[in-house]
């Protein structure tokens, strides 16, 4: 028979039986749509986060070395002998991310900005949608002031304007003349998130000086031909003769290198690898369901078969309708699934900013290659079954039976398996979905040391151009602080060369009397601020006092972190310790701090504060304030204040204390982590309830005549509900048993993203098995209550 007779039969029987065609094409879109969803995600982050030529030969580039094994940026002056001694990259670039002011008409506007060398743009294979990239006279110190616009702000700010070329704009003081416009996915060949322009490093040669400010990320190419071990030992060999030559800056510190695919997915990759490893199991109860209804509309349809044959129809042309008819059903709910991952794709941006730029997925050639894959995948796993059942129908048999065909042991073992699988996978991802869900619970409850109620916090560049000078520098940040602190309101306020769960502005400090092995640092965080901090962040200071107006040289305030860390059992306050080598000058300790979370989830750092006169920051400063109301409601006096200080500032990165906690990123992933397998969890307990109805519902029609000759033999309607529940919570404890230790497996294999709880948690543990049997119960009850109601001579009557 024609493939196009197949389709046809296929078409007519699924229009005959429309509930069943509804059932099944809705369950399989929800199964293939969340799995698609999910997996245009990990698409975009994981596995294709980069459209760039030959994405393996770029390679990031971090200091490695300190104690806390964090990943440090590089210095300016470490990237430029790395840069001029190496031996296997072909081209080196430095890139972080900065604010950016743009000055004009009207009040200054802040956009998220790039800093990148020159050569960044070649390096990345990155061609401008307009005019051109940077110059390596533009990535020269007094060389020309140069901007390249992303695609966003080029479309929103001027309108997709093609004369933007050539114009200048006054960016962070400074007056930059456009010389290109990058285009739409070109953002993704930097980074995940959007950056609305890139303004090049030019270094000073006192930046070239200092080697111990870091910078930002080091990006390199390699050459054709070099390998990331043998570009790791030829890292490894220049660190060890920098480290022969500035023993205090560089010591033993080496150089570590990845993929920049993988650097920039580090912390993405494996939450979002066990959100596709779920919703495979998801899509697996789907199938599981879709089968377990086809065996039962097939049992119906077993005379209908019989007769077939009986009249001269092939096994291979019912098995051809069989397999035709779940290649449609897989069709159908493949167009769905497309309307459902549309859906989902939709809300993740909106549900779990601010990663909105990372999230905004969409569905591509790539995606829908996944989709047609899985549709044929389901076709194989739940068509299989029913159409192996048609090749072993034995039409002699059925002929002998009534009108209603019976459900063999085979069949009826076959429909209870595959519950019990649902009700295993099921288990299997709620246990998952639990456990992540009571880690990203554990991780709020972490205290910060600071407190995040009534807190407003945000940041400013000084112009280079306005205030090159420290004094300059210095006077107008007095004049701000005043300002800020008299605004209506304002119980404290403070500033800082950076702010807790942020960026790691690093450090190294020695301690009087302490010597270390050759090559070893203490290794810290070091922050400038003025006397409000503690105040403005509320935390609260153990011992000794804060900073006082009169306090610029010879005093610090450390955290409890680095008192117990070097003067266990010891009054720290009197103790001396330096952060510019260890020849001082010493700084004598007059406070100690709560320690604050620089990262969430992370040890406790040690801390020196100095005072913000000691250490004024050339690429931005932070502002604190202590609110007695809402901090979102001075947010416009505070810009109005800064911009009548300075009309080329803009206020950047204005947050309320309670977003400075959710702008982390650890708490981002764990938040996208949390709701993807939350919702997973949800599906994945709707299918498998609605697989154990259906079945029920199935078994209760197909012991209609058994039910009736029970209740007319003088059982009671107890009797009755007792025995369909028993039957179907029989399944739940089987598909329990079955996945409470794949739960177990589970929880050990994702343990390196649990925090404050063990894999074998035992609250998730009850709490997962007592859900399913309360859904269980729940799904029982509608077919139970029907066996219970029904009329035994009726009953009789129909069997």
């Amino acid at each position: 028979m024609p493939i196009r007779l197949h389709f046809q039969n296929a078409n007519r029987a699924l229009r005959q039986r429309p509930g069943f065609t509804v059932a099944a094409v809705l369950t399989l879109a929800l199964g293939i749509g969340a799995t698609t969803a999910i997996y245009s995600m990990f698409d975009r982050i994981v596995v294709n986060p980069s459209i760039m030529p030959e994405p393996s030969r770029v390679v990031a580039i971090w200091e490695q070395g300190k104690p806390c094994d964090e990943r440090d940026a590089f210095s300016l002056a470490q990237f430029r002998d790395l840069q001029e001694q190496n031996t296997s990259f072909e081209s080196m670039s430095l890139y972080r991310r900065i604010p950016l002011s743009l000055a004009g008409d009207g009040p200054a506007e802040a956009y998220d900005g790039g800093q990148v060398s020159w050569n960044v743009f070649s390096l990345m294979n990155v061609k401008p949608l307009l005019g051109r990239t940077f110059t390596q006279a533009e990535g020269t110190f007094g060389g020309p002031d140069a901007v390249v616009l992303g695609y966003a702000m080029w479309k929103r700010r001027f309108g997709s304007d093609p004369t933007v070329i050539g114009r200048r704009l006054r960016l962070n003081g400074v007056s930059r003349e456009v010389v290109g416009v990058l285009g739409p996915e070109s953002l993704r060949d930097m980074l995940l998130f959007e950056v609305d322009g890139y303004i090049p490093v030019a270094p000073s040669p006192a930046q070239l000086a200092d080697r111990i400010a870091p910078f930002g990320l080091l990006l390199a190419r390699l050459k054709p031909g070099v390998t990331m071990a043998s570009a790791h030992q030829d890292l490894k060999r220049v660190m060890e003769e920098l480290g022969a030559r500035f023993p205090v800056a560089v010591g033993k510190k080496t150089a570590w290198l990845e993929p920049i695919t993988r650097a920039i997915t580090t912390q993405s990759a494996t939450p979002m690898a066990i959100g596709l490893g779920l919703a495979a199991l998801v899509l697996l109860i789907a199938c599981a369901n879709v089968a377990s209804l086809l065996l039962a509309k097939g049992l119906e349809r077993q005379r209908e078969m019989a007769t077939r044959i009986a009249l001269g129809a092939s096994r291979s042309q019912l098995v051809g309708q069989m397999l035709a008819e779940s290649a449609l059903l897989a069709l159908l709910g493949a167009l769905g699934s497309l309307g459902v991952a549309r859906a989902v794709m939709g809300v993740f941006p909106a549900v779990m900013a601010p990663l909105g730029d990372l999230l905004a997925v969409r569905i591509d050639g790539r995606v829908l290659v996944f989709t047609i894959s899985l549709s044929i995948l389901a076709v194989l796993l739940f068509g299989a079954l029913p159409a192996w059942r048609i090749a072993r129908l034995d039409p002699g048999a059925l002929m002998k039976e009534g009108t209603k065909g019976s459900e063999g042991r085979t069949h009826h073992r076959l429909r209870r398996a595959l519950v019990v699988l649902e009700v295993a996978m099921a288990s299997c991802v709620l246990i998952g979905a639990s456990l992540l869900l009571r880690s990203l619970s554990k991780l709020n409850e972490v205290p910060t040391g600071l407190q995040p109620g009534g807190l407003l916090t945000a940041a400013f560049i000084l112009p280079s151009s306005k205030y090159a000078v420290p004094e300059a520098r210095q006077a107008f940040l007095d004049v701000t602080l005043a300002k800020v602190a008299s605004l209506p309101g304002v119980q404290a306020a403070a500033l800082t060369t950076n702010l807790p769960l942020g960026q790691r502005e690093g450090g190294s400090y020695d301690i009087e009397g302490q010597s270390l092995p050759k090559g070893q640092v203490n290794s810290g965080e070091e922050r400038g601020i003025t006397p409000g901090y503690f105040s403005a962040l509320g935390i609260p200071l153990l011992r000794g006092r804060t900073f006082m107006d009169q306090d610029v040289n010879g005093v610090c305030i450390i955290n409890e972190t680095l008192a117990r860390k070097h003067w266990p059992g010891e009054d720290p306050l009197g103790k001396r310790l330096s952060v510019e080598g260890p020849s001082g000058p010493w700084l004598s300790v007059v406070g100690v701090s709560t320690p604050v979370r620089q990262t969430m989830g992370q040890p406790l750092v040690p801390e020196v504060f100095v005072p913000l006169s000691r250490k004024v920051a050339a690429d931005g400063t932070y502002i604190a304030l202590r609110t007695s109301g809402s901090p979102q409601t001075l947010i416009p006096a505070l810009r109005e204040a800064m911009r009548s200080l300075d009309p080329d500032l803009a206020l950047l990165q204005a947050r309320t204390g309670d977003e400075l906690l959710t702008h982390n990123m650890v708490m981002m992933v764990g938040r996208v982590s949390g709701y993807l397998t939350g919702g997973l969890g949800l599906l994945a307990l709707l299918l498998a309830g609605g697989g154990l109805y259906g079945i029920l519902s199935f078994q209760v029609a197909m012991r209609t005549r058994e039910i009736g000759i029970r209740m007319a033999m003088g059982a009671t309607i107890q009797a009755v509900i007792r025995m369909v529940l028993s039957d179907g919570l029989r399944m739940v404890g089987w598909g329990l048993a079955l996945g409470v230790p794949g739960g177990f497996a589970l929880g050990y294999a994702i343990s390196t993203q649990l925090f404050g709880i063990v894999p074998a948690d035992p609250l998730t543990f009850i709490a997962v098995p007592l859900v399913l049997a309360a859904v269980a119960v729940a799904s029982c009850l509608g077919p139970a209550r029907r066996a219970a109601h029904l009329e035994p001579s009726a009953a009789l009557r129909e069997g």
